[in-house]
This record gives C-alpha cells, structure tokens and sequence, in this order.
C-alpha cells in the first residue's frame, strides 16, 4: 500500500451553530416557484411565529400577575400551600425566562458566527463601544479649564494624583524613617483593639517556604503589573527560593525598590479628575505578600473587628 499526500479524502463537519445562509432557498424551488404559493407560505410562516410570540408573553404576563397575587396571599395568611404554589409559579417563570435568554444567546451567536469576519456593522458597533469605554475626549484640570489634547489630559491627571497622595519626584530613601515615625504616631494615638503578645510573635515571623508555596498555588489569576500569576506557578521551584528571601527582607526593613511599589491606575470615564474611580494594578509580588499577611490575620479577626461590621469578615458574611 502507498500512501500519498495527494489522495481525496471527503469530511463532513457539522456544529450545532450552523445555520443555512439563504434560509429562503426552501421557497425558490420549483415545487414552490409559484409567487402566490412562496407568499402563502411566507405569510404562514409568518403568523404562526406571531402567534408563538404574542403566546409567549401572555404566559409571562399571567404568571407576573399570579405570583404578585400569590405573594399578597402568602404574606396575609403565611399558608404552606399558598408557598409550594408560589414556588411552582415562580420555577415556570424562571423556565420561560431562560429558554427566552438561550434563544437571543444563539441568535447572537449565529450573528457573530456569520459576521463576525467581516468588515460590517457588527464590527463597527464593537469597535465603537470599546472605543467609548476608553478613550477619554475631554477632562478638566485643577485650574477650571477644560483640556482636549493628550498630553493635556496626561498632565491634568498626573498633577491631580501627584496632590491627592501628597507625592514629590524628588522624594529620597532619608524621609523613610521620618514617614515610619510619623505613622507610628498615629497608630499609637487612635484607638485600636490590641493583640497577645503570642499573635504579635506569628505575626511578625519569617515567612515559610510553604506558607509562600501554598499562597501561590491558591492564589486566583488576574489582571496584575509585571509578569503574570500563571509564570510563578509555572516556575514555583525555581522562583520560590528568591522569591522567599525577597519578601523576608522587606519584612526585616529593607528598602522597597520603584517597580515593587509601582501601579497601573485604570480610570472610569467621567467629566473631571476628581469624579474618576481609580483602580490600582499592583504587581505579583505585592498581591503575594499581602496575601500571605492576610491568611495570617484571619484567624485574629473575628477579636479584632467590632461585631458590627459583617463584611468580608469569616463567619459574620451571612450573619445578618
């Protein structure tokens, strides 16, 4: 047998999304090539997805006025049969709902499907709402003026956060034990729960090289500055080590370096500095040692915070 890279071979693929691009060819036949028989057709067609359609939100409309009633019912008299039947109500609506949702996902999906490679409509709509959604035409700067130009707006936003965190360019590493002073005076004079000395003791420990592994095997992929999550838990054995002595030394006082404490800030859209939401993208390294911090004082927050405060604290989430 001689196998040869010219031989026909014939495959038939079939996926549930495709759909026939001239869906009136049924009507062009010669069994229906008639105009008036097409019509007839067209029109039957036509009034049988009308009658589908109008049935449709009849059957939402009823079961909205039947669980509104039913929910009336329930609250006057507390009934364990007016409930299951509140339930059964609000399941049927829930079907009719999705099935309505599953339709417009598959329609969207043939649309893109059929144009989604072509230099159409629907590519100018995405284009232009991506568009929308990043671009910034216009901002006003602290002086009350408006600013058009990039380098404008650039300069709007970099003197308002320079002012908002009190930052300087010429900053140098001799102001660190003044700032370290100055935040260990505020801290002794607001009034904060205390910790055991023993809590004290865990928490200023050395980190582990399996505290370090397990936080990054746990640790979620998302959007961060620098190298992605998905390279140290790629690289773990060979990153752990350096990456273990790194964070060690920035709890013994070591100096934080620029691109540790750097941050990708993403705005949403508003009129002036001030309205905008900033959203800080940190790097890894950082999300790793705050991570490592945070498994740390899990345990102690339940003591630490008042009971009054519920969220995102273990346990007190569904309290209320």
């Amino acid at each position: 047998m001689t196998w040869l890279d010219h031989n026909p071979i014939r495959i038939r693929l079939k996926s549930p999304l495709f759909r026939p691009r001239q869906t009136t060819s049924l009507l062009t036949r010669r069994t229906t090539r008639h105009p008036c028989c097409a019509g007839r057709l067209r029109g039957h067609f036509i009034a049988h997805c009308s009658a589908r359609k109008k049935a449709h939100s009849q059957t939402i409309t009823d079961l909205n006025k039947d669980i509104a009633e039913l929910e009336y019912r329930y609250k006057q008299t507390l009934d364990p049969s007016t409930y299951r039947e509140l339930l059964l109500n609000g399941t049927q609506l829930t079907g009719h709902l999705n099935r309505a949702i599953q339709r417009s996902f598959q329609q969207f999906q043939h649309m893109v499907y059929e144009h989604g490679n072509k230099c159409g409509r629907l590519l100018a709509t995405l284009l232009k709402k991506r568009r929308n959604y990043l671009y910034i035409p216009k901002i006003q700067n602290a002086a009350g003026r408006m600013c058009h130009l990039p380098d404008q707006i650039s300069a709007a936003f970099t003197q308002y956060y320079e002012d908002l965190y009190n930052l300087r360019r010429d900053t140098q590493a001799i102001e660190t034990p003044r700032r370290s002073e100055a935040i260990r005076v505020y801290l002794d004079s607001a009034e904060l729960n205390q910790i055991d000395a023993s809590d004290r003791d865990e928490l200023e420990a050395p980190i582990t090289m399996e505290e370090l592994a397990c936080t990054i095997k746990k640790a979620k992929t998302s959007k961060a500055l620098g190298l992605p999550l998905l390279y140290y838990k790629t690289l773990l054995l060979d990153l752990l080590p350096k990456l273990h002595s790194a964070l060690n030394s920035i709890l013994d006082g070591a100096t934080l370096s620029t691109p540790f404490t750097a941050a990708n800030i993403t705005l949403l859209l508003k009129d002036v500095c001030a309205s905008y939401c900033p959203i800080s993208v940190l790097d890894v390294d950082v999300k790793l040692l705050a991570s490592v911090m945070a498994g740390r004082l899990a345990p102690l927050l339940l003591d630490m915070v008042k009971p009054d405060q519920t969220g995102f604290i273990p346990r007190r989430e569904h309290r209320h």
